[in-house]
């Protein structure tokens, strides 16, 4: 079992603070600042989202992250994708099988409104 580092060091709790200090700021600022126009204020909220992730990512957190990304992609690359014969007609085989499960459900939904109906007496 993989042992997790559960500390955080005093340098990563200081990143995550100019972090969420970053992305507070460009709030306000996108909030504060109504007078400008609509696309500096997006802009201005972008970079400071940008720079807020650009800072977490350079925490222990973010290299995890980027550890398990970079795992991750390689384990996409070795994936054995169907071909578009096997994908077409297990798709096929997917839509026959939702197909027949919905008319037997429909079946079976009529039988019970038979058997209510005719329990009821509010049969025709």
């Amino acid at each position: 079992m993989k042992h997790i580092n559960s500390t955080t060091s005093s340098v990563d709790k200081l990143r995550y603070l100019l972090s969420i200090s970053l992305l507070i700021a460009a709030l306000v600022i996108y909030y504060v600042f109504t007078d400008y126009p609509v696309v500096v204020r997006v802009l201005v909220l972008l970079v400071g989202v940008a720079i807020a992730t650009a800072v977490v990512w350079s925490t222990a957190f973010g290299q995890d992250s980027r550890k398990h990304l970079r795992d991750t992609q390689r384990e996409v690359r070795q994936v054995v994708w169907p071909t578009k014969e096997q994908a077409i007609r297990m798709t096929l085989i997917v839509f026959a099988a939702v197909f027949f499960v919905g008319l037997f459900l429909w079946f079976v939904d009529m039988f019970f409104l038979w058997g209510v109906q005719w329990l009821t007496g509010r049969g025709e």
